[in-house]
């Protein structure tokens, strides 16, 4: 088996393929329609999502026949957009699709996240701090929310604003490593008085 720093990957991408395997099924045996079908292939978009050539257009068509099924899913174009971002497919076109997410339903904290990681990456810092300071309006205790705010904060150097949102989120979440690692480099730089403006780190989305 392979094996990356503890990690069984063999069994990882068993797992992935058994789950691809059962979407499969799912769409083409189950009978299922409508809205029940949109989600198995929103589940199964995703999974695809990662992969090149005709997996990726298999995933594109997933995405827009779960979209014709269920057009007021706001999750599918969510997901959508996530995809693109994460796979730097489609980048322009990605905020179109949170902004229809937003639209359907703004009571969602993520994906006012997932816009702002996109506008980020857009080169856009001020649309996105506003769609995180919106996403813990919808949600004061969003830990998701917190860690991007506080990493939007601490590529501007603002390190105070930076260890607040940090310090706020492990109190929600105390066992999130994640966020102790992400405290550490901005508590670091203030404990050794450097001001210089760190390299922009990639936001979890």
């Amino acid at each position: 088996m392979r094996e990356q720093s503890g990690i069984d990957v063999s069994k990882i991408i068993h797992s992935h393929d058994q789950a691809l395997q059962a979407c499969d099924q799912l769409v083409e045996t189950s009978g299922l329609k409508g809205r029940d079908l949109a989600e198995i292939l929103l589940d199964r978009a995703d999974l695809d999502a990662p992969g090149q050539e005709e997996a990726y257009a298999r995933t594109l068509a997933d995405y827009g026949r779960a979209i014709a099924l269920a057009p007021d899913l706001a999750t599918a174009y969510w997901r959508r957009g996530k995809a693109n971002l994460l796979n730097s497919r489609n980048l322009p076109a990605a905020p179109n699709e949170i902004d229809i997410a937003i639209r359907l339903d703004p009571s969602q904290p993520d994906f006012f996240v997932t816009r702002a990681s996109i506008l980020s990456w857009l080169g856009q810092p001020g649309q996105a701090l506003a769609n995180l300071n919106r996403a813990l309006v919808v949600d004061p205790h969003s830990v998701h929310a917190l860690t991007n705010r506080g990493l939007a904060y601490f590529d501007d150097g603002d390190f105070d604003d930076a260890l607040s949102d940090f310090d706020t989120g492990l109190q929600l979440s105390p066992g999130d490593a994640g966020l102790y690692g992400f405290r550490s480099a901005p508590g670091a730089r203030q404990a050794m008085g450097l001001g210089q403006r760190p390299m922009k780190p990639r936001w979890p989305i």
